[in-house]
């Protein structure tokens, strides 16, 4: 499994935002501090404040919908990229061998533990 530049993305603006939880900023400035791609932000921006991890303030910009204390590392991920499965086996469409796969149970088990780990990382974590 690798996570996309989307991922990087989302994650960089919100650790900008987790900086100053009550304060708001524009996409512009996010992208300038951070160096980001402007358009492909604002993208990821609709996307975050569609599962209500940022919210719009008119004319002021964005901040964050919670604490940056109870926003995972898994939230931000799957909100930009779906559900995590580290292997296709694995996935919400599973895989014809699933039953009789020497490999299946190892990989639920390391997944298992992958996202329990990206559960108990929030943005707090990060700063």
């Amino acid at each position: 499994m690798q996570l996309s530049r989307t991922v990087d993305y989302a994650l960089l603006a919100l650790i900008y935002l987790a900086r100053s939880p009550m304060q708001t900023a524009s996409v512009n400035e996010i992208a300038c501090d951070q160096r980001l791609s402007l358009y492909y932000l604002r993208k990821i921006f609709q996307q975050l404040k569609k599962v209500k991890l940022l919210e719009s303030q008119p004319s002021r910009g964005y901040r964050l919908a919670r604490a940056p204390e109870q926003i995972s590392l898994r939230e931000v991920i799957e909100a930009v990229e779906g559900p995590t499965a580290l292997q296709s086996c694995l996935s919400a469409n599973g895989c014809a061998k699933q039953n009789y796969c020497q490999l299946a149970k190892t990989w639920a088990a390391i997944q298992k533990r992958f996202l329990a780990d990206l559960d108990r990382t929030h943005l707090n974590d990060l700063i």
